[in-house]
């Protein structure tokens, strides 16, 4: 074993010591020949070349690489960028959108202003009554601006209903829908009167019209101003469906809806002519 190892050792320098000898001989004859190509420098070629393609091929698929890898990390950011801006601007978009169609309402509000004969105060609503049972919602305005129990409340296309109770800086109003809202209206076509008196729901009762009373579906109700709490002419609504008579009572049964959707209020006209007070109290 010993004596195999030994010999290992020397064929391996041995063999080093001749590589050696022939590239310092190759590397002399190179230099003898010039720049001409030499036969050293064709032995080299040959025998250094293929690792040299190889070496080269490696370092050029690994260049590709990191550009590819430093492209892509490139693209993400510049995608992240664009998704943050498409963000923001869609953002806009809605912001100016909104704006639009906030100032068109508007316009709407103040030509109603400008034909009413009535001192009135814009006012925006900010919430809502959560309850089923009551109809009433609640205005940016309040006794510091005036504004008192029993004012009549407007907006675009007809009668909201009225202020209900007050507070420095607050109001609420009670829907003509509110089951304790009582509105005295005549039917404009044939000059009938009634009272539109609310349920809780979108529709309403047009009550103690009597039987010979003129009242048809589609007839447009108005405010009467007999009731000390709406200036005559606003419109309240429309005679959605006469019920079939009966044989007793002496008042026809007829149902009407708002002239307004009142669930999608958004500002309102408050009428600053007090003429009465509603029966009904308290914020």
């Amino acid at each position: 074993m010993r004596g195999r190892s030994f010999w290992a050792r020397w064929a391996r320098w041995l063999f080093l010591g001749a590589a050696a000898t022939l590239v310092f001989a190759l590397i002399g004859l190179s230099v003898e020949q010039g720049p001409r190509f030499s036969l050293a420098q064709k032995i080299l070629v040959e025998i250094f070349a293929p690792a040299e393609k190889f070496v080269s091929q490696g370092i050029s698929g690994a260049k590709k690489l990191l550009d590819s890898y430093v492209f892509l990390v490139h693209t993400h950011q510049e995608n992240e960028a664009l998704k943050k801006e498409n963000a923001l601007l869609k953002a806009r978009l809605v912001e100016y959108r909104e704006a639009l169609i906030a100032n068109a309402r508007l316009k709407k509000l103040l030509r109603l202003k400008e034909k009413l004969p009535y001192a009135t105060l814009a006012a925006q609503v900010v919430g809502r009554d959560p309850s089923m049972w009551f109809r009433s919602l609640i205005i940016d305005l309040g006794s510091d601006e005036g504004l008192e129990e029993g004012m009549a409340v407007v907006t675009v296309g007809g009668v909201v209903g009225q202020i209900l109770g007050v507070t420095p800086k607050y109001a609420k109003v009670m829907l003509i829908t509110d089951p304790n809202s009582a509105v005295d209206v005549i039917v404009q076509r044939s000059r009938a009167r009634g009272i539109l008196r609310g349920r809780g729901s979108e529709v309403c009762s047009l009550e103690y019209v009597s039987m010979e009373a003129d009242v048809r579906e589609g007839d447009l109700l108005i405010t009467s101003g007999l009731d000390g709490i709406f200036p005559k002419g606003l419109l309240v609504g429309t005679v959605y469906r006469v019920l079939p008579e009966r044989q007793e009572g002496l008042f026809q049964r007829v149902e009407v809806r708002p002239a307004i959707n009142l669930e999608d209020i958004e500002e309102v006209l408050v009428i600053l002519r007090r003429t009465g007070l509603a029966n009904q109290k308290g914020f």
